[in-house]
């Protein structure tokens, strides 16, 4: 009986271990996030998404800033991931918007352009 308690509990000891071991081999470093988020802000910023919303970038840059600061500490790691993966929808958020206002503004100009087209008197046909 005693062989089979022990053989039970290392059973249960060993499986405990192995998912521990599975989980924790699961969670991203903060690093890679991160590195991510740096992209998307880049982008963001290239695509002079300013420009259009400032709003989002700004945070995007605020949620980097927070997130990078929080890399530096091991107990703030999934602090660190969850602020760069903020920070990575922020800017791809501000590129979204800013897509949106250029499309806006070119349907805008399109428009106009029909409708002066349709407004101008059509020419007289040749007899």
């Amino acid at each position: 009986m005693f062989k089979h308690r022990n053989l039970s509990r290392a059973a249960l000891l060993l499986a405990t271990l192995s998912l521990a071991a599975c989980f924790g081999a699961r969670a991203p470093k903060p690093g890679d996030s991160l590195a991510s988020a740096e992209q998307a802000v880049a982008r963001a910023e290239q695509a002079r998404v300013g420009d259009y919303d400032a709003a989002d970038l700004r945070a995007a840059r605020e949620n980097h800033a927070a997130a990078r600061a929080a890399t530096n500490d091991p107990a703030q790691a999934a602090q660190a991931r969850w602020l760069a993966a903020r920070a990575k929808v922020d800017a791809e958020l501000g590129l979204a918007r800013a897509e949106r206002s250029r499309l806006l503004a070119l349907t805008t100009a399109l428009q106009r352009e029909l409708d002066e087209r349709a407004a101008a008197p059509t020419p007289a046909p040749a007899p």
